[in-house]
C-alpha cells in the first residue's frame, strides 16, 4: 500500500467512526489533529462528498430511507470501498458524478533567462515567475499543490480553508490559506519572504520542525537546518522589484550583486580582481541592462571595465 492508499484508507477509517454511535469528542479532537495535515484533510472531504452523495442517491431510490446510526455505520462499511474507487475515478455504478474526470499531469510554466511571467491559477490565485524559473502547478475544485522546481515567484493566494495552497520545492514545503510571499530556491536553499499573511514552512510531507512566518518574516532553508528573521515589509517590497525588471540593493557587496544581475543576463560580469568584491553598491537598476551597470562601475566608481562577446570583467584600475 503506497501513501495514497494509506491516506484514503485512514480517511474511510474516521468516516466510518464518525458515523458510529460512540463517537466522542476526544475522537473529535483527534480527528481534528489528523486533518491539520493538507493531504489528509483533501482525502478526508472528497471521500465525505462521495458519501453525501451517495446518501442522497439513496434517499432518493427510497423515499422511507431513515437508518439508524448502527444502520448508516453498515451501509458506510458496505459503500466505503466503491466511495474511495469514485474519489479516485469520479463516478460509481450505474450513477454519474459532476467531478468525473480524466486525471490531468500538472499544468507546467517555465521563464528563460531575463524573462518575467504572470500566471493566473484557476481558483483566483496569481503567481509571477522570475528570470529561469520552473513551477508545475495542479489546481483543481478539490486541491491546489504546486511544485518550485527552480527559480524564483510570487504567490498572491486567494483564501480558501477547504483547499490549502501547498507548494513542494525539494526537500521543503510551504502551506498557506491567504497571503502574499516570495519563495526563491536555489540548489539546496530556499528563502522564503513573506509579505502579507502567514504561511508555513518545513519539511515535505510533515509537520515536523516546521516555522510559521508573518508578515514581514523570512526563513531560509536548507536540507539540515532553518534560519529564520525579521524584516521591514517595505524591505521585502524592495527586494520584489524583479517584478517590474528592477533591481534593488541596499548597500550590498559587489559580489553579491554581480551575482543578482547574472541572473537576469546572458552576458555575464565577471570579478578579475577579488579586492573590488567587498564594495559596497546601493540603488535601482534595470535588471537586464548589464552593460548601463557596467559602466556606471567603470566612471562612477572609477573601476577597469572590459567588455567582451559574452562577459564584462571588472577589476581594479591600474596604477
Amino acid at each position: 500500500m503506497n501513501d495514497w492508499q494509506q491516506i484514503e484508507q485512514d480517511a474511510a477509517e474516521w468516516l466510518t467512526r464518525r458515523d458510529g454511535d460512540s463517537w466522542s469528542d476526544e475522537d473529535a479532537a483527534a480527528l481534528d489533529s489528523w486533518l491539520d495535515d493538507p493531504a489528509n484533510r483533501v482525502s478526508f472531504l472528497r471521500l465525505e462528498s462521495v458519501w453525501q452523495r451517495l446518501d442522497r442517491a439513496a434517499a432518493l431510490r427510497s423515499p422511507d430511507f431513515d437508518a439508524t446510526a448502527h444502520e448508516r455505520r453498515g451501509i458506510l462499511k458496505r459503500w466505503l470501498p466503491l466511495a474511495m474507487a469514485a474519489s479516485f475515478a469520479g463516478a460509481i455504478g450505474l450513477y454519474t458524478f459532476h467531478d468525473l474526470r480524466t486525471p490531468q499531469a500538472p499544468t507546467a510554466y517555465a521563464t528563460a533567462i531575463g524573462e518575467i511571467r504572470n500566471v493566473k491559477l484557476a481558483d483566483g490565485s496569481s503567481v509571477d515567475l522570475g528570470t529561469a524559473t520552473r513551477l508545475r502547478a495542479d489546481v483543481t475544485d478539490d486541491k491546489r499543490v504546486l511544485w518550485l522546481d527552480e527559480g524564483e515567484a510570487f504567490f498572491a493566494v486567494a483564501h480558501d480553508a477547504s483547499r490549502p495552497f501547498v507548494i513542494h520545492a525539494g526537500k521543503q514545503q510551504v502551506t498557506v490559506l491567504g497571503t502574499r510571499f516570495s519563495m526563491r530556491r536555489e540548489q539546496h536553499e530556499l528563502r522564503v519572504s513573506v509579505l502579507e499573511g502567514r504561511v508555513r514552512l518545513g519539511p515535505d510531507g510533515g509537520r515536523n520542525n516546521a516555522v510559521e512566518l508573518g508578515a514581514g518574516g523570512v526563513a531560509i532553508a536548507t536540507d539540515t537546518s532553518t534560519l529564520v528573521g525579521y524584516r521591514p515589509v517595505s524591505s521585502i517590497e524592495d527586494s520584489l522589484g524583479w517584478r517590474n525588471s528592477t533591481l534593488v540593493f541596499e548597500q550590498s557587496p559587489l559580489e553579491d550583486v554581480v551575482r543578482e544581475f547574472n541572473r537576469y543576463n546572458r552576458r555575464k560580469l565577471v570579478i578579475v580582481d577579488d579586492s573590488v568584491k567587498t564594495m559596497h553598491i546601493g540603488g535601482r537598476f534595470a535588471a537586464n541592462d548589464v552593460e548601463q551597470f557596467a559602466r556606471l562601475l567603470e566612471n562612477g566608481f572609477s573601476l577597469k571595465v572590459e567588455y567582451r562577446d559574452n562577459e564584462i570583467r571588472i577589476g581594479r584600475p591600474a596604477l
